[in-house]
């Protein structure tokens, strides 16, 4: 007489068979969905990411193709300016930082630009 043990397993055995045998058409289906190219169908094969597809003359460029506005001068000063105060305020440790911002908010730009050069040597 077999064990109670054994006759489980041989009932897991047959149960696991036929779910196998119940899966097959799905696996085979997802084998031709697949592609072969990765476990992600929805990849287009052979296209690599950032490559950019060339604009024909009859398009017309979208919005965000078209160039940006010109600046004005003040604008390009003024950022300009803005890029200098922060290339020297990414040298200075945290203490000088504070110290800059707190003369940027008092007097100015220029003058916060002057202190963080002179705490830079």
């Amino acid at each position: 007489m077999p064990r109670p043990i054994f006759t489980l397993l041989a009932k897991l055995q047959s149960t696991l068979a036929e779910l196998e045998d119940a899966l097959t058409p799905l696996q085979n289906l997802a084998g031709s969905l697949r592609g072969g190219d990765g476990p992600f169908p929805m990849k287009p094969a052979g296209k690599k990411r950032g490559t950019r597809t060339r604009r024909t003359a009859s398009a017309a460029p979208t919005k965000a193709a078209r160039k940006p506005a010109r600046r004005s001068r003040g604008t390009s000063a003024r950022l300009a300016l803005q890029g200098k105060y922060m290339s020297a305020l990414r040298k200075l440790s945290k203490a000088d930082q504070a110290e800059v911002k707190k003369v940027r908010s008092e007097q100015g730009v220029e003058a916060a630009l002057k202190v963080a050069a002179a705490k830079a040597s």
